[in-house]
């Protein structure tokens, strides 16, 4: 799908930030070591970066902000995928027999959110959200033929759900969520709003991401599953 998609439902701002720079996309993807999808570079030449109805920010490679910088947001995130996996604060036995299953669950969650992106898929946050999750690139293959995928925020175990592909481009995920065909979770309600609009980064930061404190296990949860055994 063509940015038309998203230019005919979304006005374009008056002065777009970040949607060029002294160096080009060639420099870009230089870095990169690999292209990125057309769409989205369209997007971008056309409304730089900025937020989409209070919750969606989108990252461009030529953001003054640090925070709205593409490629930094992908490298905080994936490091706390694979701290999940490495980290020992995660890891712990016990023969209790309420806490064991627990545990067991979520040692599957780390292990699965440790292995992503499967191997030779490339991983990037184009954009974050509001309630702390952000939206990637699953890439395989030609950028173009790249798939949208959502990783919710971290819950209270530190420990992020499994990430949700969307499908389909940067482009038909954009008009879907303007349209209201599509909603992401953790949404405010009336997201995307109306009148639609997009409002340049400086005016509206993304917020700050910082990866959560590792919790061996929900004390909450525990104590609400013994409180119900004791019951019985």
């Amino acid at each position: 799908m063509s940015i038309a998609s998203v230019t005919k439902l979304l006005p374009k701002p008056a002065r777009p930030e970040g949607a060029s720079a002294k160096f080009g996309w060639a420099e870009v993807e230089g870095l990169f070591g690999h292209g990125l999808p057309s769409d989205y570079k369209a997007f971008i030449e056309e409304y730089g970066a900025g937020c989409l109805g209070g919750f969606v920010w989108i990252l461009s490679p030529f953001a003054e902000e640090l925070g709205a910088q593409l490629g930094r947001q992908s490298l905080a995130r994936l490091e706390h995928l694979a701290l999940l996996g490495s980290d020992s604060r995660f890891q712990m036995e016990t023969s209790d027999p309420v806490v064991a299953p627990l545990l067991a669950k979520q040692a599957e969650r780390r292990a699965a959110l440790a292995a992503y992106p499967p191997r030779g898929q490339k991983w990037i946050a184009w954009a974050v959200l509001g309630d702390g999750g952000a939206l990637y690139w699953l890439g395989v293959g030609a950028p173009d033929r790249w798939k949208v995928v959502y990783l919710g925020p971290p819950g209270e175990d530190g420990i992020c759900p499994m990430p949700v592909e969307l499908g389909g481009s940067t482009s038909a995920v954009l008009a879907a969520l303007l349209s209201g065909k599509s909603q992401l979770p953790g949404a405010p309600e009336g997201f995307p709003g109306a009148p639609l609009g997009y409002v340049p980064v400086s005016k509206k930061k993304p917020p700050k991401w910082k990866a959560p404190a590792p919790v061996p296990v929900n004390k909450a949860m525990i104590q609400v599953v013994k409180l119900k055994k004791h019951r019985r």
